[in-house]
């Protein structure tokens, strides 16, 4: 009876729901300022990159599937006027190297796009988390002029003064 007893009074307490902080998306564009263009860079550069990591597999597929086996089931249909008017199946199979020149093509925009996004990012990363840091410090100054803050934040961005409300020194 001892046992059923410990066990009832180990029963687990429910999980209280942590409160989540909101969002402050003004700040958040206020701290893009200047580091948008990255972020649309690198937005363009990951559908870039996936459309041609996705072409890749096409190219091997056309080659081993179209021009070798002559099986043109698999070949995408709006792709196969294009292949006919340059001269269909038996141009291919003479003109072999264009496959590779084509997946070499893919996989090396493929290659580039990828970086741009990784350069893109940590460009816009860098410059947003060093322009917070500066407001950080210039809001928690120890300075009693309100005037000596308030031309502080201006400097690194004209909106971010204290009258303005995003930078709320102390």
């Amino acid at each position: 009876m001892k046992k059923n007893e410990s066990k009832k009074s180990k029963k687990k307490n429910p999980v209280e729901k942590v409160e989540r902080k909101k969002t402050n998306w003004k700040l958040v564009g206020e701290l893009m300022h200047g580091y948008r263009h990255y972020i649309i860079f690198a937005t363009i550069s990951v559908l870039l990159s996936t459309a041609f990591s996705y072409a890749v597999p096409y190219v091997t597929s056309f080659t081993l599937d179209y021009v070798i086996q002559g099986i043109s089931t698999s070949t995408p249909k709006f792709l196969l006027p294009l292949v006919e008017s340059l001269g269909g199946r038996d141009y291919f199979v003479h003109s072999l190297f264009l496959c590779g020149i084509a997946l070499f093509f893919f996989t090396a925009m493929n290659c580039l796009f990828t970086f741009t996004r990784r350069q893109n990012i940590a460009y816009a990363s860098e410059g947003m988390a060093t322009a917070s840091t500066a407001i950080w410090k210039m809001c928690h100054m120890t300075t009693t002029s309100t005037q000596a803050r308030e031309i502080l934040c201006s400097v690194v961005h004209p909106m971010w003064t204290p009258s303005a409300g995003l930078c709320t020194c102390n």
